[in-house]
């Protein structure tokens, strides 16, 4: 026990907090012949005014008649539990809010293939919702269409080998059709936690490289003696734009 309580001869109540009083009285009030028993958890100041949480297992002891002669309560110290909780929590809720927060689509998925959360990114990119895809076998189904494709995609994907020509590991693109029938070229980083659920975050390449064309194009414009207005538009005209390449 990490805290020192030194109780004997001392009104109990006088080592809890003030507004939780009520509430053990009502759980107390709850105790009968039938169901002597209850558990909860509640503060208790020690020595130095310092307060912990304990886990108390009450019982009610009764005389032969039914009436309530005394209680036996057995504390336990669970404030190391409870701040660990606290700080899983707050690490859970950081967590979310990065992943809400992301400009990337990103997904979790379970060991067993089972699809736990995708952004708002993610549906805003693809087009699909948690209920279209349950698992990674739906979501494989609707991206990858094509049935060779998905087996080579598969394949990929379960034996992580794409690598770059210096043997320097790559995140593999994949064409993915989203739901409204456009193909995105998607590069795909995926790390394991370490409770084995898979974190992957998708990065849409058609931007990007529409983006490194915009900046390209720019740079001619900067760059050269001829007439900038008519430079850009011949290069507008003469390159794709994004939505023709999808």
């Amino acid at each position: 026990c990490s805290s020192d309580l030194t109780v004997k001869g001392q009104n109990i109540f006088s080592y809890m907090i003030t507004e939780e009083i009520p509430v053990v009285m009502e759980k107390f009030s709850q105790l009968t012949p039938d169901q002597p028993t209850i558990s909860f958890e509640l503060r208790i100041k020690d020595s130095q005014g310092i307060f912990f949480w304990y886990q108390w297992n009450t019982r009610g002891i009764y005389d032969d008649a039914g009436v309530l002669v005394e209680y036996q309560s057995v504390g336990r110290d669970i404030t190391t539990e409870r701040q660990q909780a606290i700080k899983i929590r707050e690490s859970e809720e950081r967590f979310r809010m990065i992943t809400d927060l992301s400009p990337f689509p990103i997904s979790i998925i379970d060991n067993q293939g089972n699809f736990l959360y995708i952004n708002n990114n993610f549906t805003q990119l693809f087009g699909y919702i948690l209920e279209d895809i349950p698992t990674e076998k739906d979501w494989f189904s609707m991206a990858f269409p094509d049935i060779s494709e998905r087996r080579e995609i598969m394949h990929i994907w379960k034996n992580d080998i794409a690598h770059s020509i210096t043997g320097e590991l790559r995140p593999p693109v994949f064409p993915v059709t989203c739901k409204d029938g456009a193909i995105c070229q998607i590069m795909i980083f995926r790390a394991t936690l370490q409770s084995g659920e898979r974190f992957i975050v998708y990065e849409d390449l058609s931007t990007k490289k529409e983006s490194e064309r915009l900046h390209s194009v720019l740079a001619s414009i900067v760059n050269s003696s001829t007439d900038a207005i008519m430079l850009y538009r011949n290069l507008n005209d003469s390159t794709p734009h994004q939505s023709d390449e999808r």
